[in-house]
């Protein structure tokens, strides 16, 4: 018995070592769970606020592109030219580039016409957060010298700066119809 106590000694001492830290690494790995899931659930909440900014950022595209679409392309001329009003949905250089040159001919008569825009779709195609291109289709249709109806397929640069602007819009295609 002598021989025996010492290493059932030795045995209970290892096995209490043994079952501590097997308590201890449990312990540490259910408080990595634990901060995981916490970090987890903060993440996916930043993703959700995220993901919610993006949509909202979107819708104001559209409605801001929809928007100039109507101003450029629903107008009659007795009334106001068709640029007049793009300039608060575009950049100053934007909104330079759509109008006419002046050529020093304001006295002679212009031919009233009117424009109603029909329908606009868009494809888009994301830069940076900050910086969108867009390609449109736009139906519209126009009175004066005729009665036509027109497609056009235009690009549209729209950057972000606290709100959408439209920095460039090019014609790409007219088709009359």
């Amino acid at each position: 018995m002598g021989k025996i106590k010492p290493i059932l000694i030795f045995i209970i001492i290892f096995s209490v070592l043994v079952i501590s830290a097997g308590v201890v690494m449990n312990m540490s790995t259910a408080q990595k769970i634990e901060e995981k899931e916490e970090s987890t659930g903060e993440s996916e909440t930043v993703s959700s606020e995220l993901a919610l900014s993006d949509i909202e950022r979107d819708k104001s595209l559209q409605d801001t592109i929809h928007a100039f679409a109507e101003v450029l392309y629903t107008y009659d001329t007795r009334e106001r030219k068709f640029y007049e009003g793009a300039d608060q949905y575009m950049t100053d250089i934007g909104y330079k580039s759509i109008v006419p040159l002046a050529d020093g001919t304001e006295g002679e008569t212009v031919v009233n016409m009117s424009s109603k825009l029909d329908k606009i779709i868009c494809y888009y195609r994301k830069g940076s957060t900050d910086n969108e291109e867009v390609l449109a289709e736009v139906w519209y249709s126009i009175s004066g010298a005729g009665d036509y109806q027109i497609q056009q397929i235009i690009k549209i640069n729209a950057i972000y700066q606290e709100n959408w602007k439209i920095s460039q819009c090019t014609v790409l295609s007219t088709m009359e119809q």
